[in-house]
């Protein structure tokens, strides 16, 4: 396998296909470029010449950086190549106070075992909130922020809604209160509710 960290020779189009299959949703090439180029640390992995692994982190060079757009190729997930792409982006944000990333529904555990732990006041303002609505009704469920060491006690929705009402409100599946999935029926109209 190829590590590179820089995005020259990258092509966007691969990349683009590679955000597809992983699945983590339809992202431009030219989107991508511009995400990319905007990120102080990016790292591309490579076998064969293919593109099979994608990650960055949007830093300020200090306080924070944010790991996003972590990808795999479905034919290497399950084989620690998301796990090394983590750890190589962590070790380049070494230097921040703290580092932070969304988990897909499901997923804090691998990012837990990571170092990664809860941070449950974090909210968010979406360009097409009625998007991110329509992608937790489908059961995209309620993005998690975790937080390299740190631990705090609410989370909180996009719209505000904290977890406890969802939970109150909710048919709650899962082992704990923590990994709370509530169904799309009962999260869909809390969500949408006015503020």
């Amino acid at each position: 396998m190829d590590w590179v960290f820089d995005q020259d020779g990258v092509d966007w189009e691969e990349l683009s296909n590679l955000y597809g299959i992983a699945p983590l949703g339809e992202k431009s090439a030219a989107d991508l470029a511009v995400v990319f180029t905007n990120s102080m640390f990016k790292c591309f992995v490579y076998e064969g010449g293919r593109l099979i692994g994608a990650g960055r982190a949007v830093a300020d060079g200090r306080d924070c950086a944010y790991l996003c757009d972590i990808a795999i190729h479905p034919d290497h997930q399950g084989r620690g190549l998301g796990q090394a792409v983590v750890e190589r982006l962590k070790a380049l944000a070494a230097g921040h106070r703290k580092i932070i990333l969304y988990a897909n529904p499901g997923r804090e555990g691998f990012y837990r075992r990571l170092g990664f732990r809860r941070m449950l006041t974090a909210m968010a303002i979406f360009r097409d909130e009625a998007h991110a609505l329509r992608h937790r009704a489908r059961g995209g469920g309620l993005n998690q922020v975790l937080v390299r060491a740190g631990s705090i006690a609410t989370a909180r929705s996009p719209r505000g809604l904290s977890l406890p009402a969802i939970r109150r409100s909710a048919r709650v599946t899962g082992r704990s209160k923590a990994r709370c999935t509530a169904s799309a029926s009962a999260i869909a109209p809390a969500m949408a509710r006015p503020r």
